[in-house]
């Protein structure tokens, strides 16, 4: 029969040394890497959402301003940072007090162009582009040529 103190120096000898602070370390790598990679996964994520959520501010500003155009009111005063350039893009042929119109918005480094019929401005010239938000007067409607009857 072994003493206990040859059992013990027995165990001891079969355990290798270190391998738990290996392990341990592995570990601890493995688990910065995946916090590393779930951060930049996070961070591009909401990256995208800023830019989609200005590019669909800037699509709803410019439905805003054609909208208004349409129904023959004044262009909304854009937003700060915010640009509204509202352009004569010619006349409806055969119908008279129509014309097309592009209304181009820069929102935050994003920019959407729609282009549709609104009632062109009574009498004299407009100008052809409204200025920033931080301009004192709004956007107004550019003028347009009627067709003939």
């Amino acid at each position: 029969m072994m003493s206990p103190r040859q059992l013990f120096s027995k165990r001891r000898r079969r355990r290798p040394g270190g391998f738990f602070l290996v392990d341990a370390l592995v570990a601890m790598a493995i688990i910065l890497l995946l916090t590393l990679v779930l951060t930049v996964a996070v961070t591009r994520q909401q990256r995208t959402t800023a830019k989609l959520a200005d590019s669909r501010d800037a699509v709803r500003l410019a439905e805003q301003t054609l909208t208004a155009l349409q129904a023959g009111d004044p262009a909304p005063a854009p937003p700060e940072g915010s640009l509204v350039e509202i352009r004569p893009a010619g006349a409806v042929k055969d119908v008279a007090g129509l014309a097309w119109v592009s209304v181009h918005v820069t929102h935050r480094g994003r920019s959407a162009t729609l282009v549709g019929i609104a009632r062109a401005a009574a009498g004299g010239s407009a100008p052809a582009t409204s200025t920033a938000a931080a301009a004192t007067a709004p956007a107004t409607a550019p003028s347009g040529q009627g067709g003939a009857k």
